[in-house]
């Protein structure tokens, strides 16, 4: 999107808080933007943090800071991996779709098809790891709790109210490995096997490696198809919503004062 001017920026943010905070009166001083990711920690989306200092109708002073991200239209790879039916799906779960699934996720102020303004968890002692480091088991295990609780809630819900369900679900399309000929981030993979397959052949050769080349084999020129049939929704009574995209860059951590896992927060990208 183009960028707004510092006035606007102010105005734009004036009138979503406004909204959020229900106070009408409520003035934002200044909305100061940063970076709010490093170099090539983000993808599909440009980030941003911003600092909003002003004051609330009744006087009294309000402060908050924000992530917003931004659909990056110039990048050169924008419509290969359809950023913008990325977007607009995310967008959508943002603003329908996360408010029937409980603290998911961080708290969304405003969704559109252009940008997605969250709150700054990291004033609340949240952090995302380096995206070149390995999450340990109590990390994995954390992340496969939530992922349990977001299937589980979504699953909930569909038995309560399917009608509802199918609705929330309707305007989200399939980006990732769908079944159209368009490019999409999902032939990648072909790609990837091919490159791990090679790589397992470079090296010394055991049974181990042996049976493990076999097995990516069996799956060549195969694996988009196989996504592609597994992702389709509405094939069975137990299809629940899933995340879609659970790497590091998506994952929020919160420890407590013993150095455990508290609690893990997604951020959506994609979702099935």
């Amino acid at each position: 999107m183009e960028r707004r001017s510092v006035s606007e920026h102010k105005e734009h943010f004036q009138t979503i808080l406004r909204n959020v905070e229900n106070d009408t009166k409520l003035e934002v001083f200044d909305a100061e933007e940063t970076a709010g990711s490093k170099v090539g920690d983000n993808y599909l989306s440009v980030v941003l943090k911003t600092v909003v200092n002003g004051k609330r109708g009744n006087g009294e002073p309000y402060s908050g800071i924000f992530m917003t991200k931004y659909l990056p239209h110039h990048r050169v790879f924008a419509a290969a991996m359809r950023n913008d039916e990325v977007f607009l799906n995310e967008a959508h779960v943002y603003n329908k779709i996360l408010p029937y699934l409980g603290d998911i996720g961080p708290k969304c102020i405003f969704a559109d098809k252009n940008e997605i303004i969250m709150e700054d968890l990291k004033s609340q002692g949240y952090i995302i790891k380096p995206r070149l480091d390995l999450l340990d088991l109590q990390h994995c295990t954390a992340l496969v709790e939530k992922l349990a609780t977001l299937h589980a809630r979504s699953l909930n819900l569909k038995f309560k109210d399917n009608k509802l369900f199918n609705e929330l679900l309707s305007p989200l399309s399939e980006a990732v490995f769908p079944l159209d000929d368009k490019p999409s981030m999902g032939t990648s993979l072909e790609i990837s096997l091919t490159t791990a397959i090679k790589h397992l052949e470079s090296l010394e050769q055991s049974d181990a490696i042996n049976n493990g080349i076999n097995l990516l084999k069996k799956f060549e020129n195969k694996t988009f198809s196989i996504m592609s049939n597994l992702v389709k929704q509405g094939q069975n009574k137990y299809d629940v919503i899933t995340h879609g995209d659970s790497w590091i860059n998506n994952l929020l951590f919160k420890n407590n004062k013993n150095g455990c896992i508290e609690d893990v927060k997604l951020t959506f990208i994609l979702i099935n």
